[in-house]
């Protein structure tokens, strides 16, 4: 069974207040459609058969949406709530300590708009899972211009891959300084 968990939190205190501090913002309508149909039609369409919604506010509002949602019997969605989480680190040690991750499975935020299909995805990193144990994160990027209408001064990054097998690096969110590099990259 393939597994997801969405992030429903943005864990920022300060994203789209103060909308936010009465709805979710993966509830807040794009085209008049709610955020989270987009993210969970993108991921049944990758096969998704569970859907694990991390968030530490509106638990309540979620979990009504999803009781009337298409999606019941289409695909298990389960709420996890814990206010005490303010990271996505915290949200991911928290799901890892209830035992409730089988096997691989896909993380991404609530609000992702996307008609990718990660089939082709997972295919490639359980091969290369298979060839290497220590490979365990397979991420996926869309390079965009700078002008692009997605992108925030925020988004920008630098990404450093290995030229042999497109193992990531290093990995640097871009401020007002270039960003440096460990010299240990550079060495054969």
């Amino acid at each position: 069974m393939l597994q997801a968990v969405l992030f429903a939190d943005s864990f920022s205190q300060s994203m789209f207040r103060p909308v936010t501090k009465k709805l979710p913002k993966m509830l807040m309508p794009l085209v008049n459609v709610p955020m989270i149909e987009y993210t969970l039609e993108f991921l049944s369409n990758s096969g998704v058969e569970e859907v694990l919604v991390f968030c530490s506010n509106h638990s309540s509002q979620l979990e009504s949406y999803f009781r009337d949602s298409k999606w019941q019997g289409q695909m298990k969605l389960v709420v996890l709530k814990n206010a005490n989480c303010f990271t996505a680190g915290d949200a991911l040690r928290d799901i890892d300590s209830r035992g409730l991750i089988k096997k691989d499975f896909i993380l991404v935020q609530g609000d992702v708009i996307s008609n990718v299909n990660l089939t082709k995805v997972l295919s490639e990193h359980k091969a290369r899972r298979e060839a290497d144990k220590n490979c365990i994160l397979t991420m996926v990027l869309k390079q965009v211009g700078p002008s692009h209408p997605s992108r925030t001064q925020e988004d920008q990054i630098f990404v450093g891959l290995d030229g042999n097998n497109q193992g990531l690096l290093h990995y640097a969110i871009i401020g007002e300084d270039s960003p440096s590099l460990p010299t240990e990259l550079f060495k054969e």
